[in-house]
């Protein structure tokens, strides 16, 4: 169901001198888009030294929605082709856009990647959406990256503008002569800023998956289609607010729309229940909860952790144990959260997930009776001690095939246990925030995962999700304060409810964006629903604090006065922090911040602090 992108690409005559060797080009291409978020929505089908001939059995063949000519142009400004002898055919204007013209079908674009060809892109675009063409000489060299770039930002979900831009930047970077030679042409009517591709955009059948799944009578395909889509940020589910809708609105369980590069699925709450239990439905054992929060440019990331559970089999003597760490509120437990419910993840460990939230004071005990009636037993309840429950649960998994998770680990020590569970086909996922922890854990830093920050594009789209009118109506500073809460999800989600619900009292919001820019309104906010403790949803600077509390009261007295001191973002130095703290040697006091994911290396010798964790440095101060 996924729509794909034909491109047809065809070489003129390779008799010419300057001819650009299509597979160059194409390879070239391949490269690109193969890192590209919608790579994979492209169908390339391609013909050397095309006849002209040829040319209308092709297009009826193929339908494709970009022709592109690859090759070189004379400049009296004609193509040549081929003959049906093989011989070169001069193809004027009116003789190619005319065979064009005929067979329609999905054609949209043109790319003219041929020099001299202007003429041709401006003939296209009388009748077409988009058509580039070369407005003088364009070397090999030049050509083949500006074909690159240009599929590359379309297969990223940019529009035929954007691409051409971005194509022409790279020229100017990379200093290839010709920068200004490619010229873009776009039909009067066309749409100018959305996005070219889309791998979902066919509103009426995903109406129809939606339907099958409402009713009970979807298939695999159509789970794996939303599955897919939502994992990789193309599809958005979203709960309607009943108390907004209309009489006719609150009748459909749905509605679907194309908004900021994204599908946009907006349920009534039974619907919105109903679908995302169907579409991510949960594995045998224990699986973690779904992420209440908006799930979004973390499409990367979750291939990156399925590649570390790829291994099934750890090499000997090994245990299969991977760790994803990262700043508080970066998104471990609603990474995981996903990756439990994922389809490939249950083909690697079919016989399903035992998962468990650890918090600073576990009682592994009852953690570990409710992994044993998860698997058929209440056996391990009965267990006089934690050493006796954890050798009849390691009997219960040593021949399954299971992926164990644990969130949110606060020691070693209280990870041990699961580590001696294990049975040989099963792997254990760890979060943790602390480092020392993530080192305990792994027998080498390629199995820690350090999950970063959101990029400022997809937090910008997330503000924008959770707040769509101040990010229309304010949308320099929300790309400001997207900068200043540097990208991390937890900050976001807070800011962007803290807006909404202020925009939803018909009040301005200015005053309210200064205060998140200072800090202190987002430490007194509440967190998101995914983060409830017991009955009691925390504030973020509660949630905060169960990091500094661990700390001794000198270590938590320096972490304070970093932030007291320092701007955003907060980088430090060596120097820096000896002449803050009046210390002879602040190594010691380093290390302890940096093992409780309070400060993180980087490069040239010098320590970060998330913006975040500055107000919070700030908040003890006061």
């Amino acid at each position: 169901m996924i729509n794909k992108t034909t491109v047809l690409l065809l070489a003129t005559n390779q008799l010419e001198i300057a001819y650009v060797r299509l597979d160059d080009e194409l390879r070239e291409i391949d490269e690109k888009i193969h890192v590209a978020r919608f790579g994979n929505s492209f169908e390339f089908e391609s013909r050397p030294a095309i006849k002209v001939s040829e040319l209308r059995s092709l297009l009826f063949r193929y339908k494709p929605h970009i022709i592109h000519f690859s090759g070189h142009g004379r400049a009296s400004g004609e193509i040549i082709l081929e003959d049906d002898a093989g011989g070169m055919r001069i193809t004027g204007v009116d003789e190619l856009i005319g065979i064009l013209r005929t067979i329609k079908d999905n054609l949209r674009l043109a790319v003219f990647n041929v020099c001299y060809s202007k003429a041709y892109a401006e003939a296209f675009a009388e009748t077409f959406d988009y058509a580039v063409g070369m407005d003088g000489l364009l070397d090999r060299s030049s050509a083949i990256v500006f074909a690159g770039s240009f599929y590359q930002a379309l297969a990223f979900g940019r529009s035929v503008r954007e691409a051409f831009d971005a194509a022409k930047e790279q020229l100017t970077i990379r200093a290839l002569a010709g920068a200004n030679v490619p010229v873009l042409l776009i039909r009067p009517g066309a749409p100018d800023a959305e996005p070219f591709i889309f791998p979902h955009k066919n509103i009426e059948e995903m109406s129809s998956v939606l339907r099958r799944l409402i009713e009970g009578i979807a298939n695999p395909e159509d789970r794996l289609i939303l599955q897919r889509g939502i994992s990789e940020g193309s599809i958005l589910l979203e709960e309607r607010e009943d108390v907004s809708v209309n009489a006719e609105e609150a009748e459909t369980p749905y509605k679907i729309l194309v908004r900021d590069h994204q599908l946009h699925i907006s349920l009534s709450p039974p619907a919105y229940r109903l679908v995302r239990a169907k579409v991510l439905p949960p594995p045998p054992g224990l699986p973690p909860p779904l992420p209440h929060s908006v799930f979004i440019g973390r499409e990367g990331a979750l291939e990156d952790v399925k590649r570390l559970l790829e291994n099934v089999k750890a090499p000997a003597g090994q245990a299969n144990i991977s760790v994803v760490r990262g700043w508080p509120g970066v998104g471990k437990t609603s990474l995981v959260g996903v990756i439990g419910r994922d389809a490939e993840v249950a083909t690697m460990y079919p016989q399903g997930v035992l998962w468990t939230s650890l918090e600073k004071h576990p009682n592994l005990l009852s953690e570990f009776a409710r992994w044993g009636r998860a698997l058929g037993t209440d056996d391990i309840l009965r267990a006089p001690t934690l050493k006796e429950a954890t050798a009849r649960l390691a009997d219960l998994l040593r021949h399954r095939r299971m992926l164990l998770i644990v969130d949110d680990v606060w020691y070693t020590e209280h990870a041990v246990p699961f580590m001696e569970i294990m049975g040989k086909e099963c792997a254990l996922l760890v979060t943790t925030r602390m480092t020392k922890v993530a080192e305990d854990l792994t027998r080498g830093e390629e199995r820690i995962y350090l999950l970063p920050g959101l990029t400022e594009e997809n937090g910008l789209k997330l503000l924008r999700i959770l707040a769509p009118a101040i990010v229309e109506h304010h949308h320099d500073e929300c790309r400001e304060l997207v900068r200043e809460l540097e990208c991390l999800p937890l900050g976001l989600h807070v800011a962007g409810n803290l807006l909404k619900s202020e925009a939803r009292m018909g009040w301005g919001v200015s005053e309210l964006l200064r205060e998140i820019h200072e800090g202190a309104k987002l430490m007194q906010a509440r967190a998101p629903l995914d983060r409830i403790q017991g009955e009691t949803i925390p504030t973020v600077s509660a949630l905060l604090m169960k990091s500094t509390d661990m700390l001794d009261d000198f270590t938590r007295e320096c972490f304070a006065f970093l932030g007291a001191f320092s701007p955003k973002p907060a980088t430090f130095d060596l120097a820096a922090m000896k002449a803050v703290w009046e210390v002879d040697d602040p190594k010691p006091i380093v290390r302890k911040l940096v093992g409780h994911g309070l400060l993180e290396p980087m490069e040239s010798g010098r320590f970060q602090m998330h913006s975040l964790l500055v107000d919070h440095a700030n908040s003890l101060c006061t």
